[in-house]
């Protein structure tokens, strides 16, 4: 008996899936319209057009800004220029507030050498109502003790509070949750040097100031300048040893690009300098 309950099931399933195919096939298919749809979007399709608008056109658009009121009209345009009916703007909640668009970032180094600096301003900032120049200074604040620590000396400079390598880790982990699992992200660290700013006052610098006026004949004149010297800010962050340095190249060298070059009389004179230096340090 229950072999023959099974054969009966069995025996229903394979009429039931029969039954069901055959009431598929028989369904009419308008091939017209099938043909109408494809003809659309392979011949006619805006998809592009419409990424393009929403992407570059009207893309960065923060709530109650003049971008965003901007994609609002365009859409309720469009969608009314395809055939939709009633389309309309319509209020949300309550008042929001000061909407913001940036019309312009653009950040150079101008000491010692000019360079342009790849920055983005972050949305909400307040303009600098035109072009402002000021001393750069690294100061990462990541508790309340540091700001306690730099407290009363970044009035008037440019505040950089990120680390370097941070914003690098940042940078990695942001890519890794939006990639694809077939995708590897890498970022490389090709040079990170902290800034260090030497102690003009310090006994090491006059006993310096002294030799290369000794030897060039005329007092030396300090200007902010520096490059790119990582064992200089190890040795200040991980043992508190200051440095002193000097160069002794002219503007027009190109040190450390194409086509450098070094001026040789200063180059001996520079080698004096560093013997008189030694001399007033033991002095």
């Amino acid at each position: 008996m229950r072999r023959r309950a099974l054969l009966a099931s069995c025996a229903a399933l394979v009429l039931g899936v029969f039954v069901s195919v055959s009431a598929q096939v028989a369904e009419p298919m308008d091939l017209a319209s099938l043909q109408r749809i494809k003809e659309e979007g392979f011949e006619r399709s805006k998809v592009m057009d419409t990424v393009w608008w929403l992407t570059d056109r009207y893309g960065p658009r923060l709530t109650n800004s003049p971008q965003i009121r901007t994609a609002a009209d365009w859409a309720v345009k469009t969608l009314t220029g395809w055939g939709l009916s009633n389309v309309k703007l319509e209020p949300w909640g309550s008042e929001f507030g000061r909407g913001w668009s940036n019309e312009r970032t653009v950040v150079h180094v101008v000491k010692p050498e000019p360079w342009p600096v790849i920055a983005y301003q972050r949305a909400w900032t307040p303009g600098t109502g035109g072009p402002v120049t000021a001393d750069a200074v690294l100061a990462p604040m990541a508790s309340e003790a540091d700001f306690d620590r730099y407290k009363g000396t970044l009035k008037g400079k440019v505040v950089l509070v990120q680390d370097p390598r941070e914003v690098k880790e940042q940078l990695l982990r942001y890519l890794e949750s939006h990639a694809p699992p077939t995708v590897r992200c890498e970022v490389r660290e090709l040079n990170v040097a902290y800034p260090v700013l030497t102690d003009r006052a310090m006994p090491e610098v006059r006993a310096l100031q002294d030799a290369l006026q000794t030897v060039w004949g005329v007092a030396p004149v300090f200007t902010r300048g520096g490059g790119t010297v990582p064992v200089v800010a190890d040795l200040k962050h991980l043992l508190n040893i200051d440095s002193v340095l000097t160069g002794f190249s002219q503007p027009g060298d190109r040190i450390h690009s194409p086509n450098e070059r070094q001026y040789l009389p200063n180059w001996s004179r520079g080698a004096e300098a560093i013997i008189h230096f030694l001399y007033n340090l033991g002095a």
